[in-house]
């Protein structure tokens, strides 16, 4: 892991907007730290206690009434000195707003829907069971059913996806009696035993999951249809790189940009930076020491031999530094992490409530570029994070294709809690000819036209992989990290100044409040307009 800059040392406390018994506390700061207690107390008087397992865990404490609450946490670093650090008081008032239109995953199987991509090589399975189904299938004899199972059956052997803390974290149920299979499973046998597995009664599912380890970046949407125009040459240069900000014009507001903009730059005046938010990005790696990103952990990426720029480019749109020159995140006092294609596993082990998780890839089925959600393994493992109070910002992929389920393009296995991050045309708002659209989870969009500066290619300024800017990253790939960064401002926001954490359903009823329309009569849902949700964030909260 690459880490990124110290944290100012920090002790927040803060509840859920609509609250449900749950009071979260969460410490940052010093880096080399080796444990943290922290105290949760009421009218002055300790009434729960937790240790952390890694700094910047948010610790949560349920079954609270309402009442006056403070925390404390107490420090140890690895050099053996010790700290206390208090947090501001958090009232929690006896009644609270109304809950948001929360809505619980349709009670549809898991089971069916086996494929493989076009852009995948490698699958293994995964195996949800019930209570004692293990025992159970490892004593599986003699079914004409199950021929390929008890074929490779004496060498294979399980192994649980996640770690007993994990497990907990998820809510003790969600990730329990999951098992990964290894063995010498051949290409052709991964589908017919799923298939067999999941005739068995005591199997919920079982998947054929994609190894995204290394999934090379997609190639560039068409320009066909978008008005776009060519990029111009890169900039003649010196030994400094120029301030680019005045290229972010999806950083400004409508009437200055005479663009359909995300309006950032007045809820920054306003105090809204990202401050407070943790971003978990997943990409098609980064260029770690780009001068413009020193303010990121870098958790996974691979080798720079490889072509980093996509996620170069995503964690810029995010998190570049607020420094004078090159490109300003719209989050960009977030704290971010950023994830490669293959670590979803690692997200879901790290994940925090209140996080914002951008999953910026793509499958290709068939020659279509589909959302990563057609997968019952990625889409399971969103629905946690969903439930663990995380907002998952996916892709909605370049494919140009109604997703409706009525049309059956993709697999539909109900409602993860995710948003599907559809591209516009920043001069309409409108939809892009090559972004799908129509899932009942497309909603929210952001520009994917070729005309997002940030971070990374070098159609702007090409001088080395960490110097490198372009002015024309495009397609969901672009619409999904500033749907993220948008998102990160008003989590940041409500958390540090009113000690509300959003979750991912008052994320979709807040953008639905004040969100951008242009883009919902082509079903890619409604665009971030910051300012207004940071002046609806005002008004709502207490």
């Amino acid at each position: 892991m690459t880490k990124g800059p110290a944290m100012t040392t920090e002790l927040l406390i803060f509840k859920s907007l609509d609250f449900d018994g749950a009071v979260f506390v969460r410490y940052s700061g010093a880096e080399r730290v080796q444990s943290i207690r922290y105290q949760l107390l009421k009218d002055g008087v300790v009434v729960a206690e937790r240790d952390a397992i890694r700094p910047g865990e948010t610790a949560q404490f349920d079954k609270q009434p309402p009442g006056a609450y403070q925390a404390k946490a107490h420090i140890k670093l690895a050099d053996g000195s010790t700290s206390i650090v208090d947090s501001a008081p958090l009232l929690v008032p006896a009644t609270s707003p109304q809950p948001a239109s929360a809505q619980a995953a349709p009670a549809k199987s898991l089971k069916g829907g086996h494929c493989f991509y076009d852009n995948v090589e490698n699958y293994y399975l995964e195996i949800k069971l019930q209570p004692g189904g293990l025992d159970k299938l490892q004593n599986e004899v003699g079914s004409s059913s199950l021929s390929t199972f008890l074929k490779l059956k004496p060498a294979l052997s399980f192994s649980l996806v996640y770690s007993p803390e994990v497990i907990a974290k998820h809510g003790g149920t969600h990730f329990a009696h999951f098992y990964r299979i290894h063995g010498a499973i051949a290409r052709d046998e991964l589908i017919p035993l799923a298939q067999e597995l999941e005739t068995l009664d005591y199997v919920i599912y079982c998947s054929v999951t994609p190894d995204t380890t290394g999934m090379k970046p997609p190639e560039e949407p068409p320009r066909a249809g978008t008005g776009a125009a060519e990029p111009s040459p890169p900039f003649a240069l010196g030994d400094v790189t120029p301030d680019f900000t005045s290229r972010q014009k999806y950083l400004g507001d409508w009437a200055t940009t005479k663009t359909i903009a995300l309006n950032v730059r007045a809820a920054w005046t306003a105090g809204a930076t990202g401050r407070g938010a943790t971003v978990r990005h997943l990409d098609y790696g980064v260029y770690r020491n780009h001068e413009d990103l020193g303010n990121i952990t870098v958790v996974n990426s691979r080798p720079e031999t490889n072509d980093c720029n996509h996620g170069t480019a995503s964690t810029g749109c995010i998190a570049a530094t607020n420094n004078g020159f090159g490109v300003t995140g719209i989050a960009y006092d977030c704290q971010f992490y950023f994830y490669d294609t293959g670590d979803l596993d690692k997200i879901v082990r790290d994940a925090q409530p209140g996080d914002i998780v951008g999953l910026d890839i793509q499958f290709s089925l068939n020659g279509v570029h589909v959302p990563v959600i057609h997968s019952k393994a990625w889409w399971n493992k969103i629905f946690a994070l969903s439930n663990l109070r995380a907002t998952v910002v996916v892709a909605a992929g370049n494919g140009g294709q109604n997703l409706s389920p009525e049309y059956g393009l993709i697999n539909d296995y109900g409602d993860s809690g995710s948003m599907l991050a559809g591209a516009c045309i920043s001069t309409t708002g409108r939809r892009a000819s090559f972004s799908n659209y129509g899932h009942y989870t497309s909603l929210v969009n952001a520009w994917g036209d070729w005309s997002v500066a940030t971070t990374g290619y070098g159609g702007l300024q090409r001088v080395s992989n960490d110097r490198n800017y372009t002015s024309t990253f495009s397609g969901t790939s672009s619409a999904t990290p500033l749907s993220v960064g948008a998102l990160a401002v008003l989590q940041g926001y409500s958390i540090t100044k009113y000690q509300n954490l959003l979750g991912p359903y008052w994320m979709r009823d807040i953008l639905g409040y004040t969100g951008g329309t242009h883009g919902e009569q082509d079903l890619i849902g409604r665009q971030p307009n910051v300012y207004s949700a940071v002046l609806w964030i005002d008004k709502h909260s207490t």
